[in-house]
C-alpha cells in the first residue's frame, strides 16, 4: 500500500510541475543577494536566493521561496528563471532537481516497496515449485 501512495505522489507532483512548466516562461537572470533565513529544523544556517531578471521591458527582483546551502548559489552567478506568464513577479530559479526531486524520491521510495515485494512474491513461487517437483514421485514408465 506504501508503494501505491509513493506512486500516486510522485506522479500528481509530477503532474503538477508540468502542469506548471508548460504554463510558465524562461528568462536568464542572476544572483544579487543570499538572503539568510532562520530555520528551526536546521542546524546550518539555509539562505534564499534574490535574484534580478528581465521580462517584457521591465526588471524584476524576486526572493525564491527555494532554500539552499550557501554553496547552491553565488551571489553573480548566471541562472535560468522560470515566471508565470500571467504574473511575472512570481518567478523561480530554473534548476533541475530543484523541480523534479520531490516527484523523482516519491516515485522512487513508492517503486522500491513493489519492486521488492514483487521479487519475493516471484522467489516464493519459484521456490514452491522447485518444492513440489522434487518431492512429487516420478510417475512409473509403462
Amino acid at each position: 500500500m506504501c508503494g501505491i501512495l509513493g506512486l500516486l505522489a510522485g506522479c500528481g507532483f509530477g503532474i503538477s510541475q508540468s502542469v506548471w512548466v508548460a504554463h510558465t516562461a524562461t528568462a536568464r537572470g542572476s544572483i544579487v543577494e543570499l538572503v539568510p533565513v532562520h530555520d528551526p529544523y536546521h542546524k546550518k544556517p539555509t539562505f534564499a536566493p534574490r535574484f534580478k531578471y528581465r521580462s517584457d521591458g521591465h526588471s524584476y527582483v524576486v526572493t525564491s521561496s527555494v532554500r539552499c546551502s550557501a554553496r547552491a548559489f553565488a551571489v553573480g552567478e548566471e541562472v535560468g528563471v522560470r515566471y508565470p506568464k500571467s504574473d511575472p513577479g512570481a518567478a523561480k530559479p530554473d534548476r533541475f532537481w530543484q523541480r523534479w526531486l520531490i516527484p523523482f524520491v516519491c516515485v522512487a521510495g513508492g517503486a522500491c516497496p513493489i519492486v521488492t515485494g514483487s521479487l519475493l512474491l516471484w522467489l516464493e513461487r519459484r521456490l514452491r515449485q522447485w518444492d513440489v517437483a522434487r518431492v512429487a514421485p516420478a510417475a512409473p514408465d509403462c
